[in-house]
């Protein structure tokens, strides 16, 4: 299932720029690399960034920082990488980092094996892990499910796990239950981080709250403080 979004139309005078994920034009394959350069190792398969400048009057600006593109684009623009397309009205991307931060009528649409699909004011996208952290009036779909909050984080528990025990310290809670839930979760399950106005709809379930944690990996989800569940009724017998 995917948001809907309005269809953007390439504008005549779109520019079309490609960024390769590796030091461009430094030949550094097999080179040493020290404080000062850009001494990253090129991305997994080449990736390549591919960037649509989609407004006649929008701005670019280009430069170079310790060996590694460091971008700005002002105006509507839209990025593909590897499975995912977005657009927004400004983007910033850093080689270097590898992270993309796009703010403006932020639109992400995942064609991978577990897509997230999110619309938001605020996105910021990590190119190696494909984390995501999504601010401002956020929706999205993610399977059969869709949804809304303040705020969205997308990525591995070993990650995430700060805003999780951040967001567990502000709220009182049976912490020893929370513990023995969370110690289920691997360092590396994909993990969906829901904060603030949370409401969620999946076929005939629905589910409101304040604070969502939901394991990727097997569906288990967390939710610590007042909430709201609309849950199917025992199924007929055969």
């Amino acid at each position: 299932m995917k948001l809907g979004w309005r269809k953007v139309r390439r504008l005549a005078g779109a520019l079309a720029l490609v960024f390769c994920m590796t030091a461009i034009g430094h030949g550094q394959a097999g080179g040493e690399t020290g404080a000062g350069t850009a001494g990253t190792e090129p991305r997994a398969g080449g990736d390549q960034i591919i960037m649509d400048i989609l407004d006649e009057d929008a701005l670019l600006l280009v430069q170079r920082v310790d060996g590694r593109d460091v971008v700005r684009v002002l105006g509507r623009s839209q990025v593909r990488h590897r499975q995912r397309t977005a657009w927004a009205n400004e983007l910033e991307y850093d080689e270097g980092a590898g992270r993309a931060v796009m703010r403006g009528d932020v639109e992400l649409v995942d064609e991978g094996d577990e897509p997230l699909n999110v619309v938001a004011g605020y996105l910021e996208l990590d190119l190696d892990t494909e984390a995501a952290l999504a601010r401002g009036n956020v929706r999205f779909v993610r399977g059969d499910g869709r949804g809304r909050a303040d705020e969205l984080h997308y990525g591995e528990y070993a990650q995430l796990q700060p805003v999780i025990a951040a967001e567990l310290a502000a709220r009182r809670t049976n912490a020893a239950a929370v513990q023995a839930f969370l110690a289920d979760f691997l360092p590396e399950d994909r993990v969906l981080v829901l904060i603030g106005n949370v409401d969620m709809q999946e076929g005939d379930r629905e589910f409101a709250a304040e604070f969502v944690v939901i394991n990727t990996r097997n569906e288990a989800l967390l939710s610590v403080g007042r909430s709201a569940a609309r849950l199917p009724g025992p199924a007929d017998e055969p």
